[in-house]
């Protein structure tokens, strides 16, 4: 398939600040948020090992360092880094590990307005252990208590696109009930989750403008494997746009009247950690500036293949102007091609 890449750089600064009418002709609250990011924030303690130990198995890592993480604080600082206003809405712990995440959204300018602090619960964790491939693992302590994430009404409303995890089904649901009659569109992060069982992955996608798939919550939550009849069955249940990120095999996006399939760029791997966060968040801005849903995949696919080539997320965020050079200059390094 051609990859049509848009050059016209006037694209990229349309002004979206005129919020749209509802059904009565009156204006909305104004859009002056591009995205407000929900949850899915954490500390990722990062160790590099050759291997997984078995059990009763005892390995030496390498202590590569705390870093502030969770895919949607990922997503947050990555798409303020590209230029999108974004804000958070979460809860941390009163402990160091917030107060790390707390600074650090200020530095990537994340708005920090509707962040609470919780002196009740320690701020989650995770140990993302890397092999010498790049390829990862993910230990998630479970740390036996409920953070409540005071939901602003007014930020939904303010915001033209949420972004959260979908395993976060509920909170999801009770926050497209606000964002849907206020014009706000609804995006989803869907990776493996026991919480997506049965039928909540439909209720999910009746709430979803957007349901960014990867390969394997894709499998796990439909029970299938994944093919693009599939993939394009999902638009029935509501969403506008399913994509699905299949690695080294590429991405694949589907609205009711396209198929898109980017392959993977063949570069030296590093670390995938965030590749999925990454693509994510440079899929939105390209979204948010408007362009076709060929181009949102390929600056996506682009952002990620950037990213993997570093250690760690935020180290080295790609900025628009560096995708849009690697994506002239790379496409013979397309994989299969």
């Amino acid at each position: 398939m051609s990859i049509r890449v848009t050059k016209d750089p006037g694209i990229l600064f349309k002004d979206f600040s005129e919020g749209p009418m509802d059904k009565n002709g009156s204006k909305r609250q104004q859009k002056d948020i591009d995205v407000l990011a929900v949850g899915g924030i954490d500390i990722d303690w990062l160790l590099k090992m050759p291997k997984l130990p078995s059990f009763d198995e005892k390995l030496r890592a390498e202590y590569l360092g705390q870093y502030p993480g969770g895919p949607v604080g990922n997503f947050a600082c990555i798409a303020s880094s590209m230029g999108l206003k974004v804000a958070s809405m979460c809860t941390l712990g009163d402990d160091e590990g917030g107060n790390l995440l707390l600074q650090d959204f200020k530095s990537y300018g994340v708005d920090v307005s509707y962040i609470t602090v919780d002196p009740e619960i320690v701020t989650p964790f995770v140990i993302v252990i890397v092999d010498p491939t790049g390829e990862k693992a993910v230990i998630i302590p479970d740390l036996d208590q409920k953070a409540d994430l005071a939901i602003s009404p007014e930020a939904i409303k303010r915001s033209k696109y949420v972004y959260m995890m979908g395993f976060d089904y509920e909170r999801f649901c009770e926050i497209g009930d606000i964002a849907h009659p206020s014009g706000t569109k609804m995006m989803a992060d869907i990776e493996p989750s026991e919480e997506l069982s049965g039928e909540r992955i439909y209720d999910l996608l009746s709430q979803c403008d957007i349901a960014s798939f990867n390969e394997q919550g894709f499998k796990t939550a439909l029970k299938q494997p994944f093919s693009i009849e599939a993939a394009k069955s999902l638009l029935d249940h509501g969403p506008e746009i399913v994509i699905v990120t299949r690695g080294g095999k590429g991405v694949v996006a589907v609205s009711q009247d396209q198929v898109v399939h980017v392959p993977a760029y063949d570069v030296p791997v590093r670390d995938t950690t965030g590749a999925g966060d990454t693509f994510n968040a440079a899929f939105l801005y390209a979204t948010v500036q408007n362009l076709d849903l060929e181009a949102r995949v390929q600056f996506g696919n682009a952002a990620a293949a950037i990213l993997i080539q570093t250690l760690g997320t935020r180290t080295k965020i790609p900025k628009p102007d560096t995708i849009k050079s690697f994506i002239l200059h790379n496409n013979h390094k397309i994989s299969g091609e």
